[in-house]
């Protein structure tokens, strides 16, 4: 048996009407059951800059640490520093 849980937040502060700052937080626990099983905890922080080039698409520039945990122990960690062109869209059928 295998149990996940996973906790996310974040808060966005707009600083002008096409920029914004995202602060981001990610809690993920994955707990075997078994004898042989590995507990797994990651935890993940990250800071975002958004500016709004047209009404479809936003610059981002994200800065992501992470942290992996195996049975308490830290095993891993990250950083992640990215720039790029999106676009966002929801499909609902």
């Amino acid at each position: 048996n295998v149990i996940r849980t996973r906790l996310a937040a974040s808060l966005a502060h707009n600083l002008t009407e096409a920029s914004s700052l995202v602060l981001g937080a990610d809690l993920s626990q994955v707990e075997e059951a078994g004898l042989a099983g590995t507990d797994t905890t990651q935890v993940d922080l990250s800071l975002a800059y958004r500016y709004a080039l047209t009404r479809d698409w936003t610059l981002a520039a994200r800065a992501r640490h992470g942290i992996v945990f195996e049975d308490g122990a830290d095993t891993e960690r990250s950083t992640v520093f990215s720039i790029g062109v999106e676009r966002r869209f929801s499909f609902r059928p």
